[in-house]
């Protein structure tokens, strides 16, 4: 059985921000990960401020997003 977890904006700036998300994806390779849409958009007006969080949608699963309402 795999495990799910929901990211909120907190752990995919984190890891953006310290230039760490290989290691994000290293340690959810186990999972099924989850990101909200609204997620989503917070991580993209980020941009603005921290043109670096374009990286992150990367790493966030395309099939995944935005299936929690």
């Amino acid at each position: 059985m795999t495990q799910t977890l929901v990211f909120d904006t907190t752990t995919p700036n984190y890891f953006t921000l310290t230039g760490r998300l290989e290691l994000l994806e290293q340690l959810c390779a186990s999972f099924r990960c989850v990101t909200p849409s609204e997620v989503i958009g917070e991580l993209a007006a980020g941009t603005v401020a921290h043109p670096e969080l374009r990286a992150a949608g990367m790493y966030l699963p395309k099939d995944s997003i935005g299936l929690i309402a």
